[in-house]
This record gives C-alpha cells, structure tokens and sequence, in this order.
C-alpha cells in the first residue's frame, strides 16, 4: 500500500495545482485523487485522531481547518477562516478547468458540482458570522 501524501495549509491554491500537476504526472491519479482527498477535506474521525496524536498534521487538512475554526474545538481568526474557504475554492474551480476532459470518477469527489456547492455554502456562513460578529 503506498500512502497518499497531503499539502500543507501555507500552499496557495496556485502552488496546489502546480504541485498536483507534478503528481499527477508522476503517480498518476489514484494517487492524486487521494492526496487532494486528504488534503482539501479529510473526515473527522481521521482529524481528532491525528489531532491528539500530531498536532501539527491537523494543518493539512485544509477544509476540516475552516469548519472546525469556526467553533470552539479549534478557533480560529476570522481572516484565516475565510482564506482557508477562499483557497479551496480556487483550487476547485481551476482544477475542474485544468482537467474538465478527466472522468469525475477518476479525479475524484474534490471536484465534484456537490463539493464546490457545500464549501461555497459553509464559505458564505463564514462571511455572515464574520459581518455579525460583535468582540465581548
């Protein structure tokens, strides 16, 4: 079994497709469409796991970062909230340019109509809790 490997949260969404164009190349896209699995959405369980054991893994998950630093398990800065939401998107919507000639099944959920759809929508809470919050 070979392990996927995820980016880390400095990467723009620029360098992630640069760095997905390598690996694509290279490894070809099941692997890719894992990494990209691990890296913009990743589940839960797999996050509080490495959370209490690798800490600094959780950086690596790009979109659990977002939705999870909205709440009390792992705030985060308004502004750093909204950048993870932002550089998600636009590493979708370039990759579904970069590759609209690849099948959905072979690059993978990421760049799936219903993926793009749920992380503009929690992107859009994002700007709403920002607008109405009120520092104590």
């Amino acid at each position: 079994m070979v392990m996927a490997k995820a980016w880390p949260l400095n990467l723009t969404s620029e360098d992630l497709l640069q760095e997905a164009r390598k690996s694509v190349d290279i490894s070809g896209w099941d692997l890719l469409k894992n990494a990209l699995d691990i890296t913009v959405r990743w589940s839960l369980f797999v996050f509080f796991a490495l959370k209490l054991l690798f800490p600094d893994q959780v950086r690596r998950c790009w979109f659990l970062m977002a939705f999870l630093g909205q709440g009390y398990l792992y705030p985060l800065p308004h502004y750093q909230i909204l950048s993870i939401y932002e550089k998600i998107v636009s590493f979708v919507e370039a990759g579904r340019v970069e590759w609209v000639a690849i099948p959905g099944d072979i690059r993978g959920e990421v760049f799936d109509d219903w993926f793009l759809m749920a992380v503009k929508k929690h992107h859009l809470i994002a700007y709403v809790r920002v607008s109405t919050f009120r520092p104590s």
